[in-house]
């Protein structure tokens, strides 16, 4: 759904059917449909049915809640999204300290957190979700290296299309893209200083839903280590084989 949205809100949609959903998602009930073209529809109606489903397993164990904070962190995701695709309607190209902020929330990682959370019923109560949604800094440098390290890979792609993140970092500081994406760098090796610190000082939070948030940061790191895994997973077919389907045999 992640990808659905982002799709339509980045290469299909018009400006003014970008408005129409991002409205529509934060009214959250089935008469906002009829604002929509319709090949949006279907997609609204998809988003309705796995909320709701989502909401009755929740129920089941007591926690609907789950559904509930994971719909409001996709709803800051839009948004996130809706200012992106202004700006580049608008063909502007923010400076970084401005694009940065948005691009921790476009990078989706709120919402996988959120729903990451369902999973968890052990360790992820309400209090957990009301510390997801203060966006602590764990979460936040997570997020941060979800952001930048997608645009360092897909920010060639991006030049095709219009300004890339990268862009943003070179027109605030005047440097070549060759210095940006070695700063940028460093941004991430700060983000990874932030996890590491939170992971090892006393928190609020059960160690399991520490390593909840280390692992997407780890994730992250093989996903877009040379290139875009993400949007092109076949470079990661040889390590999904020798992950599952062949692995090392360990002497004795």
């Amino acid at each position: 759904m992640i990808s659905l949205s982002d799709d339509t809100y980045d290469a299909y949609a018009s400006m003014e059917e970008i408005n129409a959903f991002t409205d529509a998602f934060e009214r959250w009930n089935i008469g906002a449909i009829d604002q929509l073209p319709d090949y949006m529809k279907d997609l609204y109606k998809a988003f309705l049915d796995l909320f709701e489903e989502t909401s009755n397993i929740g129920s089941k164990e007591g926690r609907s809640y789950c559904a509930y904070y994971t719909r409001e962190e996709f709803k800051e995701l839009l948004r996130a999204y809706r200012m992106e695709a202004q700006w580049f309607n608008d063909g502007y190209v923010p400076m970084f300290g401005e694009y940065l902020p948005n691009g921790a929330t476009s990078s989706s990682y709120g919402v996988i957190l959120a729903a990451s959370f369902i999973g968890m019923e052990k360790f992820a109560g309400f209090k957990e979700y009301e510390w997801l949604k203060a966006n602590p800094k764990i979460a936040n440098a997570g997020k941060i290296l979800g952001r930048l390290l997608n645009d360092i890979v897909s920010h060639k792609d991006e030049q095709k299309r219009g300004a890339s993140r990268v862009e943003c970092y070179t027109n605030e500081y005047g440097v070549t893209e060759e210095k940006a994406v070695e700063e940028i760098l460093k941004i991430c090796g700060n983000a990874w200083k932030d996890i590491n610190e939170e992971c090892m000082r006393p928190t609020s939070v059960s160690r399991p839903i520490l390593e909840c948030l280390l692992n997407l940061g780890r994730v992250t790191e093989l996903v877009y280590k040379f290139d875009d895994a993400y949007t092109n997973p076949s470079s990661l077919k040889d390590k999904v084989i020798s992950l599952y389907l062949d692995p090392f045999a360990l002497s004795k």
